[in-house]
């Protein structure tokens, strides 16, 4: 085991590189395009896309390089809500595809540490001057 997962360069410039290590200036920086919603996500993942892409891609959390690890969690939103849409009474029962309801949650858990989204992440990001997304800017 290596110990912590290395902190990316541009946390580091936004909290004043306190370790005073050397930035990595070739860190890749990939597209930083919004990327398009994939044609084969159901109706419930496109929503899910087009209620998340916008504002991650505006604040920097997804670029074109994310875009496979986005549309697996919408499509697993996706079987998820339809799931749950149609079978309330037992949501903890293994859908028809698979796909437990719990992993589907531990699907988005895992993409939102990926991209600083867990509530740890979150908290630092406000506690370094940031905002967040509900709050005006």
């Amino acid at each position: 085991m290596r110990g912590r997962k290395p902190k990316p360069t541009h946390l580091k410039v936004l909290e004043g590189n306190p370790g005073r290590r050397p930035i990595n200036g070739a860190e890749p920086k990939p597209a930083g395009d919004l990327p398009t919603c994939p044609a084969h996500l159901g109706p419930s993942a496109k929503a899910e896309w087009k209620r998340l892409a916008r504002d991650l891609n505006r604040i920097g959390l997804l670029t074109m390089a994310d875009r496979a690890a986005l549309a697996v969690y919408c499509q697993s939103w996706g079987r998820w809500m339809a799931d749950g849409l149609a079978h309330r009474a037992r949501a903890l029962r293994l859908l028809g595809n698979g796909v437990h309801p719990l992993a589907a949650a531990h699907a988005w858990r895992s993409l939102a540490a990926a991209h600083g989204l867990g509530p740890v992440d979150l908290a630092a990001e406000r506690g370094a001057g940031g905002t967040s997304a509900d709050e005006p800017p």
